[in-house]
């Protein structure tokens, strides 16, 4: 490799001559066939640096597509979840709501449940006393009339 002719093959590759500086380089260069090898040579050096640029380009653009999936894919499973979190919150708050109504429910009746216990008692508590009173007033009779028959019968 001749590092004189490189530096035109370079500059001819890279498109960076006049048009007559083409010209010479042909009429200077053209003709000798190790110009013509190390220009075959940079020019296959030169592809496989495009091929490879291109390569990593591709890599990178997959690279992107992935990581803008993979986000939107974490994206849908944060949306996932917090859907799962809201119906679940959303469930304790229809839990909570049967439990308070429930025990309003509950205080209502044992209430209601109380009152008719107070009232029964006091029927019979009411019962109770016109029973003794009743029973008094029938064994006080009975004593009466043992009296009284005891009094006709010791006068015969």
């Amino acid at each position: 490799m001749n590092i004189k002719y490189q530096d035109d093959i370079d500059k001819l590759l890279l498109n960076q001559m006049s048009t007559m500086e083409r010209i010479w380089f042909n009429l200077l260069y053209g003709w000798r066939s190790e110009v013509k090898e190390q220009l075959s040579f940079t020019l296959d050096v030169m592809r496989a640096i495009q091929s490879r640029q291109q390569k990593l380009d591709l890599m990178r653009e997959w690279a992107e597509e992935r990581r803008k999936k993979d986000l939107q894919t974490a994206a849908e499973l944060a949306s996932d979840l917090e859907q799962q979190i809201q119906k679940i919150h959303n469930e304790i708050e229809s839990l909570e709501s049967v439990i308070r109504r429930e025990e309003r429910e509950y205080l209502e009746r044992k209430d209601s449940l109380s009152s008719q216990i107070r009232d029964l008692e006091a029927q019979i508590e009411v019962i109770t006393n016109e029973f003794k009173e009743q029973q008094e007033r029938i064994i006080g009779r009975i004593q009466e009339l043992k009296k009284e028959l005891n009094r006709i019968s010791g006068n015969k």
